[in-house]
């Protein structure tokens, strides 16, 4: 499957941990100085990648693999 198979990029990886400490997309944005659009696109590939539907359930599994 391909979600399952997947590797995070560097920047996925990046705006990961940051959601991980409770950044809002925002703060990420300024943070990586990105925009708010580019961090969404990130998470969407994020969620894509882990078969997940949102940060709760990509927190988790990211912990659960030791990912963060």
């Amino acid at each position: 499957m391909y979600a399952l198979n997947s590797r995070l990029s560097h920047r996925e990886r990046e705006v990961l941990s940051l959601v991980a400490l409770g950044y809002s997309d925002r703060k990420i944005a300024e943070q990586l100085t990105i925009s708010t659009r580019t961090v969404n696109r990130h998470l969407s590939n994020i969620f894509l990648k882990f078969a997940v539907s949102g940060r709760t359930a990509a927190i988790t599994h990211a912990i659960r693999r030791g990912l963060v």
